[in-house]
């Protein structure tokens, strides 16, 4: 029956034919391997993604799209619009025409390294791809295209002289006295893009059969145009594609939900909108965190969910998480309440979990052992991805002792709101009874307002006992539940002196605007780790693009009062440094204030140490102003507070 009434649904890729569908849409960016073609029907895959090169039709193509549609799968075969050349060798039509490629506005062409691309301002480049497009459709009989790529290679190029002519006659300014984010400019350059993508799709009405235009997009159209001159929301609000799938590669699957929910927004249920989940790069490579992702894009209001890529998913032998995605309810997971807690099953070790100085904390058989009592445990702050609505937190766990004695965990939950709205603090103490082989932890604490809910901080220890207990499944909801205001409700805490010579930021949380890529995470910077290897990765922090105020914020364990800072720029090379950087600290979680500025060394060795009159703090902001590379990044190998 699902692969009955999805069929029926894609014939037409319309908000109107998939209204009636109870289960997700799965795809697979993929399906040309035998084993793809072999399990996705089996498991309800509706759509495969294979990545083609699109200077010419593929000879396994037709023969594979047969096969799919023989088991009600579509094909939609992913295109990277924008580049010119395959393995670094430009096409045919590309070498012909020298005079085609695009520029940079420091004159550099894009023919070369990363980036081979013409400009999208000659109408002969664009009818060119229009042509191709067109062509490997007819050939192929392939359902539709997956528009990738169909931007510019950021908003530095597109100053090819068509271009820039073009918006002086227009506008009478000057594109090279402009910024490259001037939206004026901006606009211009990205109207040749949406010319592409309209005349696309008027060759395809030609081919006298329905052909769907998908766009494979970032989630934040705003940022799409500003930074690639994509504008995806144009091309929606125009009529001109059919569906958008949102590219989310990570491991945040809190940030997950924020992004897909700007997308939904955005689209306002006139097509679909597909989340592409990653579980490449050590990002969710395992069922538990697939599922995870799954169900967080599917809440936030995903129609369904494509899998980048099948490689991976055959490598890490997914297929059966995949299946379980693939027959949920979708109606009802868009109205349940989804575990804010990142790796709540512990299948990535301490992955998203900080534990101060360790002791006494380990990981054995994908679960959280704690000795008993500990001087540390384990925390998260969540603060993004708070889309739900509800009146209390609810925070549930799987343990056992491993002692004959009772013990006492505590569960310490401090909620920060935007406005006037005052913090929350909650302390939980919650029983550990002896003799039994698991047990449930359960507490739920109030939540006045959801709606500016800023931030949660969980910290969970324990307080009491002897030996060690062990701990899964951890759930943190918001949920629609009635709970006493007074119940568990704690004054703020007082700040105080640390021990001398004591490293409070040493493992702590630690969120922030940007970083790289896996490996290169915030945490970094208070690891104590100062290796240089492999550009620091493992050891430092870096930002990603462009390297102008990103930030870290460190969330101390209690209030201190804080004499000295020590700060440690990246090893790697000036690309990834700090030139100049500012450091706020806030009491509350609201209010922040600076209290040092200056420049970082061009190196990664030299320490530098700031001396600060007692000043109360429990959050930490270090903010790269500028890296010495403006283009590139900020980093940060180490940062020490006392």
């Amino acid at each position: 029956m699902k692969r009955i009434l999805l069929l029926l649904a894609l014939i037409f890729f319309s908000p109107l034919a998939f209204a009636g569908t109870p289960n997700p849409i799965i795809a697979i960016y993929g399906g040309a391997n035998a084993q793809s073609q072999e399990r996705a029907p089996a498991i309800g895959v509706d759509v495969y993604y294979p990545s083609i090169d699109w200077y010419q039709t593929p000879s396994w193509l037709a023969t594979m799209t047969q096969k799919a549609h023989e088991r009600g799968i579509k094909v939609y075969p992913s295109l990277a619009s924008a580049y010119d050349a395959a393995e670094g060798k430009p096409t045919p039509f590309a070498a012909e025409h020298p005079e085609f490629w695009e520029k940079r506005k420091n004159g550099s062409l894009l023919n070369s390294g990363d980036a081979f691309n013409l400009s999208w301002g000659y109408h002969q480049v664009r009818q060119y791809k229009v042509e191709a497009f067109t062509r490997l459709v007819k050939e192929s009989g392939v359902d539709g295209i997956l528009l990738d790529y169909t931007r510019f290679f950021g908003n530095d190029s597109g100053y090819s002289p068509i271009i820039v002519d073009a918006f002086k006659a227009k506008t009478g300014r000057d594109p090279m006295k402009i910024p490259n984010d001037d939206p004026q400019w901006v606009q211009f350059r990205a109207d040749y893009v949406t010319d592409f993508v309209r005349d696309l799709k008027i060759s395809l009405a030609t081919l006298g059969r329905k052909v769907e235009l998908i766009a494979c997009v970032n989630p934040e159209p705003d940022l799409c145009k500003s930074n690639n001159l994509q504008d995806w929301k144009g091309w929606l609000d125009q009529g001109l594609i059919d569906g958008v799938t949102v590219m989310v590669y990570e491991r945040d699957t809190n940030n997950t939900m924020g992004r897909v929910r700007i997308a939904r927004d955005a689209i306002a249920g006139r097509v679909p909108l597909i989340a592409m989940i990653c579980p490449e790069y050590d990002n969710l490579p395992t069922p538990q965190l697939l599922i995870e992702g799954s169900r967080k894009a599917l809440r936030a209001g995903a129609d369904g969910v494509a899998f980048y890529h099948e490689g991976s998913v055959i490598r890490l032998n997914l297929w059966d998480a995949i299946g379980e995605v693939a027959h949920w309810d979708l109606k009802k997971i868009q109205c349940e309440g989804v575990n804010l807690l990142l790796n709540s099953g512990f299948d990535q070790d301490l992955q998203a979990w900080a534990v101060g100085s360790g002791k006494g904390v380990q990981i054995v058989d994908k679960a959280l052992r704690m000795e008993l009592p500990s001087s540390d445990g384990i925390r998260q702050v969540i603060d993004r991805g708070l889309i739900e609505q509800g009146t209390a937190i609810e925070f549930s766990a799987k343990a056992k002792l491993e002692s004959g004695a009772p013990a006492e965990l505590v569960a310490e939950i401090t909620l920060t709101f935007n406005g006037p709205r005052q913090n929350a603090h909650y302390r939980v103490p919650m029983s550990l009874r002896p003799g039994e082989s698991e047990q449930e932890l359960s507490a739920d604490v109030n939540l006045a307002d959801s709606k500016n809910l800023k931030s949660i901080e969980f910290y969970l220890y324990p307080a009491k006992g002897d030996g060690a207990c062990v701990l899964d499944d951890l759930s943190l909801k918001i949920m629609p539940k009635v709970v006493s205001q007074d119940q568990f409700a704690v004054s703020t805490t007082q700040a105080i002196d640390p021990p001398d010579g004591m490293n409070i930021a040493r493992g702590r949380v630690v969120r922030g605007t940007s970083f790289w890529e896996n490996g290169f995470e915030y945490d970094n910077a208070v690891d104590g780790d100062l290796s240089s290897e492999n550009y620091g990765k493992g050891a430092a922090w870096h930002s990603q693009r462009p390297a102008i105020n990103q930030s870290i914020t460190i969330y101390l364990d209690r209030p201190y009062r804080i004499t000295k800072i020590r700060l440690l720029n990246s090893s790697a090379m000036s690309a990834y440094r700090t030139d100049q950087y500012k450091i706020e600290v806030s009491a509350d979680g609201k209010n922040f204030h600076q209290v040092a500025a200056g420049r970082l060394p061009d190196d990664g060795t030299t320490w530098i140490e700031i001396k600060l009159p007692p000043t109360p703090a429990k959050l930490i902001r270090f903010t790269g102003v500028r890296g010495f590379n403006p283009d590139y990044a900020v980093g940060l190998k180490e940062i020490e507070v006392y």
